[in-house]
């Protein structure tokens, strides 16, 4: 860091702002925020924080208090205080960051571009991870912080482009042609707001552009507010997702298990060495219990993820670890209770029982007497398997063999379920008895090269229990699947049993055809 040099240039900037355009100037902003985050980051604080704090206030005062610039000030004022051992100034700092983002949120979704869209979203991804660290390192012990960390990753983990692009599809899908008039509207309003809110007025005009800006706002809100009770997509948009809302719309019986992938930021940490690393996060909120919030640290996210594809790899290509015997076969002495059972052996590796005791024996103290885990992953935690995990060290029991699971993106999707709508459903659709062997021209070349290349497989639905009871049976079976696994890209496969009769059945009752 050539700090020495970058001084007196980022000085004689701001020097030549102030003398060209007065000192109450957007610009004349930016140029303290930038002095002050090189003093910042050479650890002179006392010079950074009257600028960051002079830099804010000609923000508000020029822009409004809801534009994003008054945001960026905000943020790059709470991380001096957190520098500075001020962490509840730093905290309220961020909420009124974040409050302005997610604003900005709603208006950059309706009316942007889908890249624009995602653009934006990486944009404030620090700010999110920036609260997300400061609750983490300095308030693991405040209720209050907790639960405000959660309703922040209830409003923004899983958001995406497509989730929040409502309003677009509502105008441009024809499904609303007497509401026609009515959206384009308010895709207008929405327009003149996002131009308005990133735009810099001139010091006379601010006082009209803040008129205006409320004017518009105003209109905005009072027509949505119509629109959403006849156009699910505006009501979904318009939804408050937090702790209290997710909540109340949990089965009862149920535990929401939010994880969340972030990247910390160690305020502690040496200047010279890293000051970021991922963590993951686990939010526990039990249904109806809005005020029952546990946030667990599970630790670096490299020591989780390491571990994931491991377990996977295991779990599929390792068949000593899976057995599926039949209780009965031709053993005459075995009871009538015991014919046509089967049940599945799964002896869990010790990458899924390290595993289970970082991502699931931390939270288990939480969980209390609650049989329904609804789970929502983050990060590489999306390609875990859950029910898979051990339950105890002995690798014997799963958490299938005591909970019911269910999987959500977010715990906000949780309230799609309380959207409600007059529009008349459209026709069921049907799949059923799907065709393993559609691989097109070249599955058929290969088949005819005969059963030198290729071959059926019927795989075995069930395998004696006096004979796997054999040490030399039970062997033959744990060498299947890799003879399976092997022959995938030259084998075709019966359809599923049943499928097909199942669908048709379905399809009647229903009236349609599948």
């Amino acid at each position: 860091g050539r700090y020495c040099e970058a001084e007196p240039l980022y000085l004689e900037a701001l020097g030549m702002r102030k003398r060209l355009l007065g000192d109450e100037h957007p610009d004349v902003a930016s140029s303290l925020n930038n002095l002050a985050g090189l003093y910042q980051s050479i650890g002179r604080y006392g010079e950074a924080e009257p600028l960051l704090v002079e830099a804010l206030a000609i923000n508000k005062r020029l822009l409004g208090p809801e534009h994003p610039d008054v945001a960026t000030s905000l943020n790059n004022l709470a991380l001096l205080l957190t520098a500075t051992n001020r962490q509840k100034e730093a905290l309220a700092r961020m909420k009124a960051a974040m409050k302005i983002h997610d604003g900005m949120i709603r208006q950059i979704f309706t009316i942007s571009s889908e890249s624009d869209r995602l653009s934006y979203l990486q944009t404030i991804r620090q700010h999110f991870y920036g609260f997300l660290s400061l609750v983490w390192e300095h308030f693991s012990h405040s209720q209050e912080a907790k639960q405000e960390a959660l309703d922040l990753v209830l409003r923004r983990k899983s958001l995406t482009a497509a989730a929040l692009a409502a309003q677009n599809q509502a105008i441009y899908s024809g499904r609303y042609p007497h509401l026609e008039t009515e959206l384009k509207q308010l895709q207008s309003l929405s327009n003149q707001i996002a131009h308005l809110s990133w735009s810099q007025p001139l010091p006379e005009e601010r006082t009209t552009y803040q008129k205006q800006l409320g004017q518009l706002q105003a209109e905005h809100n009072q027509l949505q507010k119509k629109l959403a009770s006849q156009v699910p997509e505006i009501q979904l948009q318009e939804q408050q997702a937090n702790r209290h809302t997710v909540a109340s719309a949990l089965p009862a019986g149920s535990i929401l298990v939010e994880y969340v992938r972030f990247d910390a930021a160690d305020s502690n940490a040496p200047r010279e060495s890293p000051r970021q690393h991922a963590r993951y996060l686990a939010f526990i909120l039990p249904a109806g219990q809005p005020e029952q919030i546990e946030m667990i640290d599970l630790g670096k996210a490299e020591n989780i993820d390491r571990l994931i594809p491991v377990l996977r790899k295991s779990a599929s290509t390792q068949p000593q670890t899976l057995v599926s015997l039949e209780m009965g076969g031709d053993d005459e002495d075995q009871s009538e209770d015991e014919e046509d059972s089967t049940f599945v052996k799964y002896k869990s590796s010790l990458e899924a029982i390290e595993l289970s005791k970082v991502i699931f024996d931390k939270i288990l103290p939480y969980l209390n007497s609650h049989q329904h885990l609804i789970i929502a992953p983050d990060g590489d935690l999306n390609l875990l398997p859950f029910q898979i995990l051990p339950l105890d060290a002995t690798g014997e029991q799963l958490l299938i063999d005591k909970y019911n699971i269910s999987y959500l993106s977010s715990g906000r999707d949780i309230l799609r379920s309380q959207i409600s709508t007059k529009r008349p459903a459209s026709a069921p659709m049907i799949i059923a008895d799907p065709d393993f062997n559609l691989a097109g021209e070249i599955s058929k070349q290969t088949r005819r090269r005969g059963d030198a290349e290729t071959r059926r497989i019927e795989i075995p639905r069930k395998i004696s229990f006096t004979q796997a009871k054999e040490t030399e049976k039970l062997g033959a079976v744990a060498t299947l699947a890799p003879d399976l696994l092997n022959t995938l890209t030259a084998a075709t496969f019966s359809p599923a049993p049943g499928t097909r009769i199942l669908g048709e059945r379905v399809a009647a009752k229903l009236g349609v055809k599948p």
